[in-house]
């Protein structure tokens, strides 16, 4: 054998997270100068060997897999740099959703998938497009010849790919089942390769009869399954052994040490990667003892900028869609192209994550065709629209008797707009609102949404006491709301939208204006009609809709009313004549909510918020103090009539603790002060009047546990008012307890 003259290929198994510790190999072989004439993977290992093959050096590898990014796809934590806050809904107490086709099929509720790979395919797309394109979708003409290997599960053999499309053909062979959706290649919807063939040492030997072959072995062996373990009860029943053995006497295995790195461990990149470079550096006098041959790093770079010299920019001028009807295409396309005629990959990738977030469509793949006429690629598409009907159920179920179920219908309909229809309902002891909305989205290239709103709120505080410390019995108080009107909303960057909208309404409150009443007396009744334009600026990052740990919600607001005051007295009311008025008002609102330090596992954030209004006193204390801006910055305090922070001009700051238990369970704490400009009080007559500016100012604050489930948030605290007195005397420490499970969401009032 002529030494010099030595072919070597690299074989690399699957493995899942443990399949980054190949990167680690081909960067020890490189830095001994080793060469690799050939390179074949499954699952992780075609991952790793279709980057090296694309011209990738063994740094980047790392750096690109090892990145947070990268790993929070892989875990399938959705990036949030990716979201637009433009095509999110306002948040609800869903629980739980189901999505419906048409026919009602049982196995349309059944997930097929842990994860959403939208955001893996596209940055598959941005990595091997280029090298697809530059080999002209053949693998022997990348930097070095590859193969790959994916699962026929219906033929039941496993799929080699050695030309077509890089990126669908590394996706199908890194498509884990259950984890993420398996793709369809030339009508055959394909699983991950470690199914059937997991160390694809018969492929390079079939294909490239190399004279040395090195594997690579990331992959824990297939055990016998266990009672009451369905993971390994599922592996043994779809997986078929691998055999791990070389074909060659001289042939080298390397096997680093990864037992404790899961499949899914992805948060171990790192760790994965320095062993198996370890596990190869220790194994390295054998390998140039079987390997004469080099090829210097000089060599490789070289090889290396020539290959890459070959790439055409990420530049596109045609799109194909699939999937979907005539009218689909034209919204998708209209929402990724606009009036452009071409798009470079920074452009696409902000209006694909647009697409991305819109809750018409499940899921696209991307791919990309080279157009050796235009110098231009083609953008391919196969889109899945999503099903048409949404079910949501939910709520939020507390240790006051102010429980309250949730549930929701959506229509989803997508043509050349995107529509959708919504009723969402709430009902309980204290809280009862049912919204009916419509969303019509237009995929201009400044989009908009317009959106019609009815709205029935109905809130009864009677009766809402705690028991457990102090007794905070309210005065007799419903209230009750209906409106209507149309929202326009349009985007401001990523994170934030400005919207603006008219409601039209009446709200009616109806209270007795003491305490002492009896059952046999008639409440008083006031009512106000309006007609109310505004206009707001919302930005939000935060994390989660209850109990966020991280981001900003930024919220800026002004907001006319105009309407008529009408008073129906009843019979604690020391009147009974009938009082009407004019009541117009401007009032306007900013608040700020910035967890903005991680300190290990203790976070901490920052609340603020400035509320003005030129609303006048209504026509008694009780009227006015219902109409009032309410400062409710805990979750209980979203449960009770707090006559104190209530105000028509107020300011307040805040400061939260969070420490992380474990991932999912945290104590927090969070202190408020609220300092009312002018106080709505009364005299010993019941009549209504404003305090001094500035002349007392409240303190609120929690602390408790929360548990966070795959349903809601579970949550126990104590909650501490100061110098409250309808909670209890001003000598005393007034303490409450709460207990609730769910989320504490309301659908929006008229004036918020």
């Amino acid at each position: 054998m002529v030494y010099s003259q030595q072919k070597v290929a690299l074989v690399l198994s699957g493995g899942g997270a443990a399949g980054i510790a190949h990167a680690g190999v081909i960067k020890a072989l490189e830095e001994h100068d080793i060469p690799i004439d050939y390179i074949a993977g499954t699952s992780m290992g075609s991952l790793v060997g279709g980057m090296y093959a694309s011209g990738y050096s063994a740094d980047q590898i790392f750096h690109i897999l090892t990145s947070k990014d990268y790993t929070d796809m892989a875990r399938g934590v959705f990036l949030d740099k990716h979201s637009y806050f433009f095509k999110k809904e306002d948040p609800t107490a869903s629980w739980l959703s189901f999505k419906i086709s048409p026919t009602g099929k049982v196995s349309s509720l059944i997930p097929t998938s842990f994860i959403s790979s939208m955001a893996l395919d596209f940055k598959s797309l941005e990595l091997f497009s280029r090298a697809e394109a530059a080999a002209r979708y053949n693998f022997d003409s990348l930097f070095v010849p590859f193969r790959c290997v994916a699962a026929d599960v219906y033929n039941k053999e496993p799929l080699v790919f050695q030309q077509g499309y890089l990126t669908k053909s590394i996706r199908a062979s890194a498509t884990y089942p259950l984890y993420i959706d398996p793709i369809r290649v030339d009508g055959k919807l394909l699983f991950d390769g470690g199914l059937y063939n997991n160390f694809p040492t018969d492929v390079v030997y079939k294909d490239f009869f190399p004279d040395i072959i090195i594997g690579s072995k990331s992959a824990t062996s297939l055990q016998e399954p266990m009672e009451g373990d369905f993971v390994s009860q599922f592996r043994a029943m779809i997986v078929k052994g691998t055999d791990y053995n070389l074909p060659c006497e001289n042939d080298i295995l390397i096997e680093p040490n990864l037992e404790d790195i899961g499949t899914f461990d992805f948060l171990k990149a790192k760790q994965a990667f320095q062993r198996g470079y370890e596990q190869t550096v220790s194994q390295m006098p054998d390998i140039l003892k079987a390997v004469q041959s080099r090829k210097t790093t000089k060599q490789k770079n070289l090889e290396r900028r020539a290959f890459q010299a070959t790439f055409k920019p990420l530049v596109f001028d045609q799109v194909e869609i699939n999937g979907v009807n005539k009218a689909q295409k034209k919204y998708i396309k209209k929402s990724l192209f606009a009036s452009n005629d071409t798009i470079d990959i920074e452009f696409l990738k902000k209006r694909y994550f647009r697409i991305f977030s819109d809750d018409k469509i499940k899921s696209i793949y991307p791919s990309t065709r080279f157009d050796t006429l235009t110098s231009n690629y083609k953008l391919e598409l196969e889109v899945e629209k999503e099903k048409d009907f949404e079910i949501n159920v939910g709520g939020n179920f507390a240790s006051r008797p102010v429980s309250t179920g949730f549930m929701s219908l959506k229509y989803n309909y997508l043509s050349y707009v995107a529509l959708g229809l919504k009723a969402d309902y709430y009902f309980g002891r204290f809280y009862n609102s049912l919204l009916f909305k419509a969303r019509l989205d237009v995929p201009l290239n400044f989009p908009f949404y317009v959106e019609p709103e009815l709205h029935f709120n109905n809130y009864d505080y009677f009766n809402t006491q705690n028991g457990f410390f102090v007794e905070d019995r309210p005065s007799y108080l419903q209230t009750n709301e209906e409106y209507y009107g149309v929202n326009v909303g349009v985007p401001v960057s990523k994170k934030g939208k400005t919207s603006v909208g008219i409601y039209k309404g009446e709200q009616k409150d109806q209270y007795y204006q003491r305490r002492d009443f009896l059952k046999s007396d008639t409440t008083d009744i006031t009512k106000y009609t309006f007609i109310s334009p505004y206009i707001s600026f919302e930005r939000s990052t935060q994390n989660e809709k209850s109990y966020p740990e991280k981001g900003t919600y930024t919220l800026l607001s002004g907001r006319f009313v105009f309407g008529d005051e009408t008073h129906l007295p009843g019979s604690t009311a020391p009147s009974t004549q009938i009082y009407k008025s004019k009541q117009d008002w401007f009032q306007a609102r900013f608040y700020y909510d910035n967890y903005y330090k991680s300190l290990g596992k203790l976070r901490l954030g920052f609340n603020t918020e400035v509320f003005y209004s030129t609303q006048k006193l209504f026509n008694n204390y009780t009227a006015s103090i219902a109409k009032a801006y309410a400062y409710r910055p805990t979750v209980e305090s979203r449960y009770l009539f707090l006559e104190t922070f209530r105000a028509n001009q107020f300011a307040s700051l805040g400061h939260k603790f969070i420490y992380r238990l474990t991932k999912n369970i945290q104590l927090r704490a969070e202190g408020y002060i609220f300092q009312p400009f002018e106080r709505i009080i009364r005299d010993d007559q019941n009549i209504v009047s404003a305090s001094e500016l500035f002349d007392k100012r409240y303190i609120v604050g929690s602390a408790g546990l929360v548990l966070k489930t795959p349903l809601g948030p579970l949550s126990f605290s104590t909650n501490y008012y100061h110098n409250v007195p309808e909670l209890a005397d001003e000598n005393k420490t007034p303490l409450t307890f709460f207990f609730h499970f769910g989320h504490a969401i309301f659908n929006k009032r008229a004036f918020e």
